[in-house]
């Protein structure tokens, strides 16, 4: 019985010890995959903020934005909902595969969205039937997730992905998702400034044909 028990040690070793190699080799397999989705994520991000200093008609703008999350993110439904600088409700300005939705209200202060807006931080929620701020997107929305759309510190409206299956998105995939919301910002920021010097060029014009005549 000594041998045998013996024997047993000496597997149950060899045992931890493979244990050991293929912890380790999961580990290194898991470190690889997060090196790569990082790069891939930065490389997204890139091409992203090339892209949407190409569009600089705020309405055409809103659009770009969302193929450009669908394409590279692998969305099925985003949308873009701004604030109305007047109530505080936000307004659905564009989407993707929301049916039609364009224009609709949520009212301040209801959704995940607007908390959103109020506190200025990203939001996943992994099962939105669980909980009570969820104001139906999707038919079977299961997942959603937020993000703020900033401009000059100021929260303007959010970047908003939905999928019908739970857990579709992880923290490194909301991570992604906020970036992509900054850059965002800043294009329609500057889409913004340009609409103005536009307009302030145009009266300008007029100004000048009208003291010229």
């Amino acid at each position: 019985s000594t041998e045998i028990g013996a024997f047993g040690d000496a597997e149950l070793a060899m045992l931890e010890l493979i244990a050991a190699h293929v912890a380790s080799a999961v580990r290194n397999a898991e470190l690889h995959d997060l090196a790569k989705r990082r790069a891939q994520s930065a490389t997204l991000l890139n091409e992203a903020s090339r892209a949407l200093t190409e569009v600089m008609v705020p309405d055409v703008l809103l659009g770009r934005i969302l193929r450009l999350a669908r394409d590279a993110l692998q969305f099925t439904h985003c949308a873009i909902l701004l604030k109305d600088g007047v109530t505080g409700d936000l307004i659905v300005r564009a989407a993707i595969r929301y049916g039609e939705i364009i224009g609709k209200r949520i009212t301040a202060g209801q959704g995940i969205s607007a908390e959103v807006v109020e506190l200025g931080k990203p939001t996943l929620v992994p099962d939105v039937l669980r909980d009570d701020r969820y104001v139906p997107g999707v038919v079977g929305g299961r997942t959603e997730m937020v993000a703020p759309i900033i401009i000059d510190d100021e929260v303007i409206g959010t970047l908003d992905a939905e999928s019908p299956s739970v857990a579709a998105y992880d923290e490194d995939d909301l991570e992604l998702f906020a970036a992509f919301a900054i850059q965002a910002g800043t294009a329609l920021r500057n889409a913004r400034l340009l609409d103005r010097l536009e307009q302030r060029g145009a009266r300008l014009s007029v100004i000048h044909r009208v003291s010229q005549a």
